[in-house]
């Protein structure tokens, strides 16, 4: 493998050594086994940098596989009269899962832009702003997704490399991304490389799309046997209360006050001291 340039972990059985083949052409092959040459070590190369995302795309189609798999159930389900319409929609409004972000990790090397020969700037950061916005506008205007920076840029002086996350990417879009210097080096999932960050970020999103009910309906369901579990921040001193109902559903007060307010409002309405002092410790810090 190190004749070939392949690194320790390299495995056969896997996307880096994988390719649609015709059978005749594969027999005629048979166990012949190629000599290191400067082609061959290209295509490796390229093959192994393509291996990330097809890995992505094929993790992609398994959770769209297992989804139709249960949407289908429900269906019959439905038709049975086996659960209710309404019952569906409870179970899909108090759902936690939403579509992940992919997150792609885009480099270049400096000497190969200045060599380009393009009249670009020539100053250090001058040149790194101009190459970032030049990254972005071609993702723009080449996707029809959205991306946002979940990081800053890496800039070394010699090489600049950038992460942007993607929300619902079509990878089809993607493969007519094209570069004369930047390439893609990574694709990860948003969870694989922030994992403690996309919790709190779906924490964050079940708060928000909480219904907002009156705030004697929210106090009506924390005495019908509902919990409080925090507080959602919304301006830069106030915040809504949120509750689970029994029928684990999350919903928002419809006021919003400062959280030594909420203490009093909570106590006077018979609230536990031990339920409003946890919600306390989980107040969303963040505006919303």
């Amino acid at each position: 493998m190190i004749e070939y340039g392949l690194s320790a972990d390299f495995s056969i059985n896997d996307y880096c050594n994988w390719v649609p083949c015709h059978g005749r052409c594969n027999r005629e092959k048979g166990t012949m086994i190629y000599r290191r040459s400067p082609k061959l070590i290209t295509i490796l190369e390229t093959v192994k940098k393509q291996a990330r995302k097809a890995k992505t795309e094929e993790q992609r189609i398994r959770k769209n596989l297992k989804k139709g798999e249960l949407l289908g159930k429900l269906g019959i389900a439905l038709e049975k009269g086996i659960v209710a319409k309404d019952e569906v929609a409870a179970i899909l409004d108090a759902r936690d899962d939403f579509y992940e972000p992919i997150v792609i990790t885009f480099g270049l090397n400096i000497d190969t832009v200045l060599r380009s020969g393009e009249d670009i700037p020539q100053n250090g950061v001058d040149l790194y702003d101009w190459l970032e916005k030049d990254l972005v506008d071609q993702l723009s205007s080449s996707l029809s997704c959205s991306f946002y920076y979940p990081e800053l840029s890496q800039r070394t002086g010699e090489t600049v490399s950038v992460r942007l996350a993607f929300v619902l990417v079509d990878f089809g879009e993607l493969d007519s991304f094209t570069s004369p210097w930047w390439e893609i080096l990574e694709i990860w999932y948003y969870s694989e490389l922030y994992g403690e960050e996309w919790t709190k970020q779906r924490y964050k999103d079940k708060l928000r799309r909480a219904p907002i009910i009156a705030d004697s309906e929210f106090i009506e369901l924390l005495h019908r046997g509902g919990i409080l579990v925090g507080f959602r921040r919304v301006t830069e001193s106030d915040y809504r209360a949120v509750a689970i109902s029994q029928d684990f559903i999350s919903y928002q007060s419809d006021s919003f006050y400062d959280l030594g307010m909420w203490k009093e409002i909570l106590e006077l309405a018979g609230v536990e001291d031990w339920e409003i002092e946890e919600a306390l410790a989980k107040a969303d810090r963040d505006v919303v």
